[in-house]
């Protein structure tokens, strides 16, 4: 409507009696922003992104940056650490993600580690009730020859195992007693990456409070020149991914180096 009367004055002006204004409109609301700590996942083969027709994605083909970016997007690398690797700017990276996630050829879930904190949602009845949804979840989950004798209800039962919100570590280690052979055949990122890409997991974020320790032991080794950066970042306000990212450490090396150094963290999760 904006539009419309934006363009009367201009058609009245111009004595125009009939006039035929073509327009498009996308309805989908603009893809939150890609973070430097999140890892895409590409939605179809990077060959195929690369030559998608014009006349399905609007009437230009991927810019240069998009084109640069695709090929390095392998679901283990974070924005920040492809950027580093396509030796593309970050921030130019991170607007190529959201073309990508945008017109839905992308996803983006957490950077994999095993202390990382997942929930189960009501989508687990949904991959119990489909068939093919279950054989295409062993396809993607399992590895080996081990996996010709295992199904998709062996990976529902690890799922339903993150329904009081643990840790993959926690999960597993109960998981390799009663299964080992599941546990063994199993690829444990492209597991969690299927239950975030298919809301079957979500989340539990991890946001630490570096405080200096009330007895602090003498330190082993000298302070290493991150650890300021490190207690500054440990504030309560930011995820442990957000941390891990900013000073390209995982997050056990981050808490070995406070407590090293005399700090403990107080970690709120949610």
């Amino acid at each position: 409507p904006n539009v419309l009367a934006l363009a009367r004055p201009w058609l009245s002006r111009r004595n125009a009696k009939a006039s035929v204004v073509h327009g498009g409109l996308d309805e989908r609301r603009p893809p939150p922003a890609v973070e430097p700590y999140e890892v895409p996942i590409l939605l179809a083969r990077p060959r195929d992104l690369l030559r998608l027709s014009s006349h399905r994605y609007g009437d230009d083909a991927w810019d240069l940056a998009v084109q640069q970016v695709i090929p390095h997007v392998d679901g283990v690398r974070s924005a920040k650490q492809l950027a580093r690797a396509a030796r593309v700017d970050l921030d130019v990276v991170l607007r190529s993600l959201r073309v990508l996630r945008h017109y839905r050829c992308l996803a983006v879930v957490d950077t994999f580690q095993y202390q990382n904190v997942y929930r189960a949602t009501d989508r687990l009845s949904r991959l119990a009730a489909s068939r093919r949804a279950l054989e295409g979840c062993a396809r993607f989950c399992f590895r080996g020859e081990a996996r010709k004798s295992l199904q998709g209800l062996d990976a529902l039962r690890l799922y339903c195992a993150f329904q009081d919100a643990r840790s993959v570590k926690d999960v597993l280690l109960e998981a390799a007693r009663a299964a080992p052979k599941v546990v063994a055949a199993l690829d444990a990122r492209a597991f969690v990456a299927f239950g975030l890409v298919h809301g079957l997991l979500v989340r539990v974020h991890r946001f630490p409070v570096a405080v200096r320790a009330a007895q602090p032991s003498r330190a082993r080794t000298p302070p290493p020149p991150f650890l300021d950066r490190l207690v500054f970042l440990c504030d309560g306000s930011r995820r442990m991914d957000a941390v891990c990212t900013d000073v390209d450490l995982p997050a056990a090396r981050c808490d070995a180096e406070l407590r090293e150094h005399g700090y403990a963290t107080i970690d709120v999760y949610r």
